[in-house]
């Protein structure tokens, strides 16, 4: 309940230093970004669905998504899901 206060304070104190944030390289900042994007892949299902799709068969693990739907059917999910993000 209170990290939406938390967050509103954060960026109240980001945009009062903004003076500050021009300082920082924008190389240093994009790194950062960078980071957070890729470290907050682990655990995303379309990214998780991605990687099933360029996976071998033989090489996916044993879940209900795999063992209990067509593969085309988990593909064209994925192609969609992947199209509409894009959008």
């Amino acid at each position: 309940r209170y990290s939406a206060l938390f967050q509103a304070a954060l960026m109240f104190v980001a945009l009062s230093l903004t003076v500050v944030i021009k300082m920082i390289p924008k190389a240093c900042l994009f790194g950062v970004f960078l980071y957070l994007g890729v470290g907050a892949m682990h655990g995303n299902k379309i990214w998780h669905h991605i990687n099933l799709c360029f996976m071998l068969s033989k090489k996916r693990p044993p879940l209900p998504l795999v063992k209990s739907v067509q593969w085309r059917t988990v593909q064209l999910y994925t192609a969609i899901q992947v199209l509409c993000a894009a959008v």
